[in-house]
């Protein structure tokens, strides 16, 4: 398990590990960070650019990292980390609608 080596060694490398398992051709990559320098986040975008996979960020402050690692950055311009994480919250909703609810609604909803 990723997150027991994480506990016992170091975390920073997990996103990268499990994108080396799990990630196909023609996959996105999803990172959030409060502040866009998580390590582990961070690395796991590297990697995910490295695959070649399409990379979303959801960040806040001034981005950090993520702006450049990401083809669609979405920074929160805010140092509360309270109306950052809401505001990732909304953006993982309407990511999911859009998904899945535009463009087939009757699979989700018949």
């Amino acid at each position: 398990c990723v997150w027991a080596v994480g506990n016992d060694q170091d975390f920073s490398p997990a996103c990268v590990s499990q994108l080396d398992v799990f990630a196909r051709q023609g996959d996105v990559a999803l990172g959030i960070s409060t502040s866009g320098k998580s390590r582990n986040v961070v690395r796991g975008l590297k990697r995910a650019r490295e695959l070649g996979l399409t990379t979303i960020g959801f960040c806040g402050r001034d981005g950090g990292s993520f702006p450049e690692l990401c083809d669609h950055c979405f920074v929160v311009e805010s140092f509360s980390t309270h109306r950052i994480q809401e505001t990732h919250g909304l953006l993982v909703h309407l990511l999911w609608d859009t998904l899945h609810l535009v463009p087939r609604p009757e699979d989700v909803l018949g």
